[in-house]
């Protein structure tokens, strides 16, 4: 576990209300600065990897609790941080964009989330192999969110469609683009298969 005091808790709290919205990238750019991660030397290029982000990861959730004494959410992601005032918050969900089950979903996976990385157990049983095999986790699921996002383009629908919107979006493309109807086979092809993808990404979610 690094040594580092209560002075870089305040130095990220600033840095996070000064921008409201940041990459974890510029967390982890800070506690280099600060000297965090001076003992990390001797680690190879995986292992520094998974602590720096283990530590900035730490960090944001402790803040999680701190802001949210105060009426404030902080979102954290592997990608974007986000700090909002919870009215904001609230205000900017709509219930007919999303399905359902999606904000108990997102709060199951963030409540995990805190609490792997509010235990440093798993920063101190970081090595080479459990890191290697952690890092081929992380690309599985990040390409497959990938695929979903270009799904989701081709079909011409915002990241947050529900199942619904969806259905009802190819419905409409998959009669327009019919090859028997005039339509463009290649076009008509990738539509489906965008739909077949998404089928089967939101089936996973809801079992």
């Amino acid at each position: 576990m690094p040594e580092f005091g209560r002075e870089i808790f305040r130095g990220i709290e600033t840095l996070l209300e000064s921008t409201v919205t940041c990459k974890q990238y510029d967390i982890i750019q800070y506690l280099e600065k600060m000297g965090v991660f001076a003992e990390f030397g001797q680690d190879s290029a995986n292992v520094q990897l998974y602590k720096k982000n283990f530590v900035a990861m730490h960090i944001l959730y402790s803040l999680k609790k701190t802001f949210a004494e105060r009426g404030r959410l902080l979102k954290v992601s592997p990608i974007l941080i986000e700090l909002e005032d919870f009215a904001t918050a609230d205000s900017s969900t709509s219930l007919d964009s999303a399905m359902p089950i999606d904000a108990a979903v997102q709060e199951v996976r963030d409540n995990a989330l805190a609490d792997y990385y509010l235990n440093w157990e798993h920063y101190d049983q970081a090595n080479e192999e459990t890191v290697t095999l952690l890092l081929d986790q992380f690309w599985d699921k990040y390409f497959a969110l990938d695929k979903r996002e270009q799904a989701l383009a081709c079909l011409q629908l915002e990241q947050d469609a529900d199942w619904a919107t969806i259905q009802m979006t190819y419905r409409k493309k998959i009669a327009q683009l019919h090859p028997d109807k005039g339509g463009n086979s290649q076009e008509f092809i990738a539509v489906r298969d965008a739909y077949l993808l998404l089928k089967t990404f939101y089936a996973e979610r809801s079992n």
